[in-house]
């Protein structure tokens, strides 16, 4: 029988100065926001006596450049930072064995992913085992799958489970067992085959099917190596979901031949102070914040995520889309790497009846052109995950400045386009008119919002949000304005905000605070839900939701104020002293009200829920809502105190820019002729998009010092003419 040893205590882990035992999962980039070192630090475990038969050790996780040893003997190398690696250990196991671990976070020229708007945790931050079976076991040599893989298909009305099973140290007489098994343990349908025999199919007959959300049934497969003399070798137990998962061009998304609208949210597995060493808590707690939003499915994003946040997907009924890092800056060098980590990643979570489709890049001209050289390369890739699972569908996920025309879009089954129409270029009011003038020019092909958001910074408020204040109250104007375009339309098969929680983005200083995308529903500590995650619990979430916006908005000008309340009930009740508003309205309701001088009290109700905000009214603005000079980012404008408005700053367009003779022989002088290369941050076009935009994009994805400084240190002091 398998048997699995956890053996995540009492690492020694040494960082080149110092020297420390540490418990798994452990990351020295907890605190990223302080320091951020990139380079190599190492681990060192003792191992006591093992169990006899074949062992093999498991790392779950380690990012993302991983080296081991045991008894000094070299074990490999792993590339690639977020799916697991196994390595046959039984050979070279001693009773008393020391394990040592060399792990690196560094920029590698063949490594994915180079540079992205996430912090790079260094460390083995997933769990290590000891797994342990007979000589004749399921193979962990498929890309360090567990060797086992079901497919559940539905053929002339009728549905069968395919399986197919790959056998190490097979023995002449033994067999393999597939029990398949209701939830409460009863046997729905059996069968035995020689060892021989790779491949098998269970007729089903008319499975209960697992239908996300509502119903997210699973069965459970006993897979058991039976040698001859009865002895059980090996075994797995694997969750079955039966469910069909189809898109079209003008419908959208059908689950079981129904239709359903993907509401989903974008994940990134950090949080503040642990960094990606989270432990099954964290993936507990942030599920339960997930479901309470009511979405439906998720993009994790941008790397395969922890084994055991897809099972509670599986058992959640959440759907997923799963990808790689392959993201920003295209490498040829790195295209090996990048089929590792592909094939890593559907052979090891291709089991999971929650995951959709695979993404084979995000954002992968956010750095470089559209080249064909890179067209290639996601063609090969696309071709590569068609060929390991034919049931899913291929997806990827583009920067918002990709042409509509562009041959990228049309590789993968699906795609997304992440947009931020209002945020970092543009107005809010520009996400339709490109909706529509997408759909015009690619009516067969099959459209998701991949990525959509805008930062709030707890403690910013303002009576008269605009875009860039880092304020609540202007995230929750654009995701009012994007969900209302999203769901006006069927053909957008579904949307997925950026980002469900706050995450590290090591290289971002933006809206008072460093290292951190403020574009979570959520804070990056988990504790406090934004007035965001309120509009869409009211929209997606059948629980009686009744959410009043800017609590902690306590002091305002006296006169008059607007209180926004959302809600899936109605109508909705405001009193306040002297009066009593109601509204009839659907999820978004606003009443506008007195302020007094001190304090004044208002009580929202609607249905049984209730829910009360004390207002301070006082003379003037109370600044401390507001994010200080200085403190802003690419969103705000720095334009030169000393030239003031004549002078380019920040909010100044791009293609503006280009039209100053003065600016143009600047860059000239610099770079020449190449404007594509100093603006690729955004690629082509550019000309409507921020000067600062392109600044910082430049800085987080590591263009080179020369363009950041030209910027900050030329275009700010040349006058506009």
């Amino acid at each position: 029988m398998r048997k699995i040893i956890n053996i995540n205590e009492g690492w020694k882990f040494t960082n080149g100065l110092q020297s420390e035992t540490v418990n798994l999962p452990h990351t020295w980039n907890a605190d990223a926001q302080k320091g951020y070192f990139r380079g190599m630090c190492s681990y060192e475990k003792y191992i006591e006596a093992i169990p006899e038969g074949r062992v093999m050790l498991e790392f779950e996780g380690v990012n993302s450049v991983c080296e081991a040893q045991i008894n000094c003997i070299n074990l490999g190398v792993h590339k690639g930072g977020y799916t697991a690696f196994r390595y046959d250990i039984t050979d070279s196991v001693r009773h008393d064995s020391v394990l040592t671990v060399n792990v690196s976070n560094s920029s590698l020229e063949d490594v994915y992913p180079e540079t992205a708007d996430f912090t790079f945790y260094g460390g083995i931050y997933r769990n290590v085992n000891l797994i342990v079976t007979g000589e004749c076991r399921f193979s962990s040599s498929d890309y360090s799958s567990d060797g086992v893989y079901v497919t559940p298909f539905e053929k002339d009305g009728k549905w069968y489970l395919g399986i197919k099973a790959l056998v190490d140290g097979a023995v002449p007489g033994a067999v393999i067992s597939y029990k398949l098994k209701y939830p409460n343990g009863r046997v729905y349908a059996s069968e035995t085959v020689d060892i021989s025999q790779s491949e098998t199919y269970i007729d089903c007959r008319r499975p209960h099917l697992w239908n996300g959300r509502q119903d997210p049934y699973l069965y459970t497969l006993t897979a058991q190596i039976i040698l001859p003399d009865g002895s059980v070798s090996d075994n797995l137990d694997i969750k079955v979901g039966f469910r069909s998962f189809a898109v079209g061009p003008e419908k959208g998304a059908f689950l079981n031949g129904k239709h359903i609208k993907l509401q989903g949210l974008c994940r990134h597995q950090d949080r503040a102070g642990i960094g990606n060493a989270i432990t099954e808590k964290e993936h507990d707690e942030d599920m339960a914040l997930i479901l309470e939003s009511g979405a439906n499915a998720l993009r994790l994003a941008h790397y395969p995520q922890a084994k055991y946040f897809y099972d509670l997907c599986d058992k959640n009924g959440v759907l997923v889309w799963a990808e790689i890092p392959v993201i920003s800056r295209f490498s040829p060098k790195k295209q090996q790497n990048a089929k590792q980590q592909l094939l890593e990643m559907i052979k090891q979570n291709y089991n999971h009846s929650a995951i959709f489709c695979w993404g084979i890049e995000n954002e992968i001209t956010l750095a470089g052109k559209d080249s064909r050289e890179l067209d290639s390369a996601m063609r090969e890739l696309n071709a590569l995950a068609k060929a390991v699972d034919t049931r899913r569908l291929t997806t990827c996920a583009q920067v918002s400045a990709l042409p509509v025309s562009s041959s990228l879009s049309g590789i993968t089954d699906i795609l997304g386009y992440n947009h931020y129409f209002g945020w970092y270029a543009d107005s809010c009011d520009a996400f339709g008119k490109w909706l529509d003038s997408w759909h015009a020019f690619n009516p067969e092909k099959k459209l998701c919002i991949s990525e959509y958001g805008a930062d709030a910074v707890y403690g910013l408020h303002s009576e008269k949000p605009r875009q860039g204040d880092y304020t609540e109250e202007y995230q929750c104007v654009f995701h009012e304005k994007y969900i209302k375009e999203i769901n006006s339309r069927d053909w957008i098969w579904g949307s997925f905000v950026w980002n469900a929680f706050d995450f590290g983005s090591a290289s971002r200083r933006e809206g008072g605070t460093s290292g951190i995308n403020n574009k979570g529903l959520v804070s990056y500590d988990r504790k406090r839900k934004k007035d965001a995650f309120y509009l869409y619990k009211a929209l997606w979430s059948a629980e009686p939701t009744l959410h009043v916006c800017s609590s902690g908005f306590v002091n305002r000008r006296k006169g008059e104020t607007v209180i926004k309340v959302y809600s899936n009930l109605s109508p909705v009740k405001l009193i306040y002293d002297g009066g009593e508003l109601v509204s009839s309205g659907e999820t978004v309701f606003e009443f506008t009200v007195p302020v007094k001088d001190g304090e004044n009290v208002y009580t929202v109700s609607a249905g049984e829920e209730s829910e009360s905000l004390t207002v301070i009214g006082i003379d003037g603005e109370d600044k401390s809502y507001s994010l200080p000079e200085g403190e802003g980012s690419y969103v705000r404008d720095w334009s030169s105190a000393d030239d003031g408005e004549d002078s380019f700053g920040l909010d100044d367009k791009i293609g503006d820019l280009l039209e100053n003779e003065e600016a143009k022989a600047i860059i000239k002088a610099r770079f020449g002729n190449k404007l594509d290369i100093v603006f690729s941050p955004l690629a082509k076009p550019v000309g409507a998009v921020k000067i600062g935009t392109a600044v910082n994009l430049a800085k987080r994805i590591g263009m080179p010092e020369s363009f950041t400084s030209l910027a900050e240190g030329y275009i700010k002091t040349i006058k506009k003419k």
